[in-house]
């Protein structure tokens, strides 16, 4: 939680503000949205004059949760986020709206300038948990070049899990084929890890009967063909569900290759 100090003092290097603008702030009933709505329009003097006058406004949030630094962090103002961080370096950490901080929104909104400049020049302790929380809200491609420079830069988001035990892998076989077959190359244990149900990647890649990622996976690591999960189901079984017939093949085929002992150098899955 913000520290929201009330006796901010502005750095002398801001300069001062004509007493017009003091003027216009104090009468505007619309204090927050006023305030939240010039962060994230990167309005860097009107910012600075508010906060001289109103240095609590960096906790105010509007009705929708929105404060000035996560709006400024949707909108990839880097400069605004800067400013707002020297006033109160613990918003960092603030979750004002949907339970996520405003690094998160900047991944999910795809500011990759801003990105880059949080992992480089701010401390953020919870890229593995942000990193999950991106695959969880995405469902398409549109994320994959943010997710990579993460990656570049953090390479232990690779291995988030959430409450569930799910993986970012978990998440991609879910949403995008291209995205997992990606997270795999990048770290090919992770087509190992079963999540608190028992599920492997493969298990959620069949059950969505993903043409994409099921070859990838099994290719990987053929021994999860015959993984059960807690319900005792084998991929193949879900792929059934799924009622796509190439990825019941696919999987019957390795299935096949396993018991006449034609793979070797496999691996059991291994339990989150």
């Amino acid at each position: 939680a913000s520290s929201c100090s009330m006796d901010f003092v502005p750095p002398v290097s801001q300069g001062g503000y004509p007493e017009q603008i003091e003027t216009l702030f104090i009468k505007n009933v619309e204090h927050v949205d006023f305030f939240v709505n010039n962060c994230g329009q990167g309005a860097i003097p009107a910012v600075k004059a508010y906060l001289m006058i109103h240095p609590e406004a960096i906790c105010w949030a509007k009705e929708n949760g929105d404060t000035g630094f996560i709006a400024a962090c949707c909108r990839g103002q880097k400069n605004m986020v800067d400013l707002l961080l020297i006033h109160d370096p613990s918003i960092l950490g603030n979750q004002k709206k949907q339970g996520k901080t405003g690094f998160q929104h900047a991944i999910i909104h795809e500011k990759v300038e801003l990105v880059t400049h949080f992992l480089t020049n701010h401390r953020c302790e919870d890229v593995c948990d942000e990193m999950v929380g991106i695959l969880e809200t995405t469902k398409s491609t549109k994320n994959s070049g943010l997710l990579r420079e993460l990656l570049k830069r953090n390479h232990d988001c690779i291995k988030a899990k959430d409450e569930e035990g799910n993986t970012p892998v978990h998440f991609a076989c879910e949403r995008d084929g291209h995205l997992a077959n990606y997270l795999i190359k990048t770290d090919p244990s992770l087509a190992e890890i079963q999540n608190k149900e028992g599920k492997t990647p493969l298990h959620i890649s069949c059950a969505k009967g993903c043409l994409i990622s099921t070859p990838f996976l099994l290719k990987t690591n053929p021994h999860a063909a015959l993984i059960k999960d807690n319900t005792g189901q084998t991929p193949l079984d879900h792929a059934i569900t799924s009622g796509n017939q190439s990825v019941i093949n696919i999987v019957v085929t390795e299935m096949n290759k396993l018991e006449a002992g034609t793979n070797v150098n496999v691996k059991p899955a291994t339990k989150s």
